[in-house]
């Protein structure tokens, strides 16, 4: 049995405008590969996987035991 999912006020957040959602990585590996003096791998800095499909607390859970 299915209790469903843990409530979500991110998106209420972000309405209000004390969050958001953006994508940091590019900025922060371009800015490690100049620290480094390298330049920046194409595939790595277009790597852009969003959290809010796979966050645990929209997992479904179950009842047990």
């Amino acid at each position: 049995m299915a209790f469903g999912t843990v409530p979500n006020a991110r998106e209420e957040y972000q309405q209000k405008g004390l969050t958001q959602h953006r994508n940091w990585w590019p900025e922060i590996y371009t800015m490690a590969c100049k620290s480094w003096g390298i330049d920046p791998d194409p595939q790595v800095l277009a790597f852009h996987q969003t959290y809010q499909s796979i966050r645990a607390d929209l997992k479904e859970i179950s009842a047990s035991g």
